[in-house]
């Protein structure tokens, strides 16, 4: 296995292990469950490793169709699934409202369907730009809820700045590869 691929399986293994840890999460006000600590590191090091692997692939000459679907598959389990997990705590409701949640999974499986569509005709579909920087700012989302579950509640002011923004840059790029499918797409 190619190593790109390998660091792209390894951030599915965190995760998914991040996901189980937060699925099992009890109710409780933030600061109760010290597990908490483990999810929120492992989706730091899962976030921040998602541009190596697409670096090092394109660096050693090794991208691969694997990597270009499990790659995104991987961002959309680790930012949905903790997303899904976390709404269901109490200590979340106000923070996190269901509605966003929604968008943000909605958007994911559009875009999805949109790549898989694209790429059936013979046509790249990657990530672009804004696609990238959605990411970032639903990782850090996640991260700032996580903390915030575990603790530290000065970080309620990112948690609020990074949903807004998480919102903002999923439906913009949502509309932006809808608009670039329909250059390509017989519709």
């Amino acid at each position: 296995m190619k190593i790109a691929n390998q660091i792209t399986s390894g951030r599915f293994l965190l995760s998914v292990a991040a996901i189980v840890i937060l699925a099992m999460h009890p109710e409780g006000p933030p600061g109760a469950w010290e597990y908490t600590w483990i999810a929120f590191w492992l989706i730091v090091v899962a976030s921040s490793t998602d541009a190596l692997d697409g670096y090092v692939a394109r660096a050693m000459g090794q991208t691969s169709s694997f990597g270009r679907l499990f790659d995104p598959f991987v961002d959309k389990i680790l930012v949905c699934g903790s997303l899904i997990c976390l709404l269901r705590l109490e200590s979340m409701r106000e923070l996190l409202p269901a509605w966003i949640v929604v968008v943000i999974v909605a958007r994911e499986l559009f875009v999805t369907s949109l790549r898989g569509m694209v790429e059936a005709q013979g046509k790249s579909f990657g990530a672009d730009r804004l696609g990238k920087w959605k990411m970032v700012a639903q990782c850090l989302l996640v991260g700032h809820l996580v903390a915030y579950q575990g603790g530290w509640l000065w970080t309620l002011h990112f948690c609020q700045f990074f949903l807004w923004l998480s919102l903002g840059l999923t439906v913009l790029s949502a509309l932006n590869y809808q608009r670039k499918a329909w250059h390509v797409l017989d519709y």
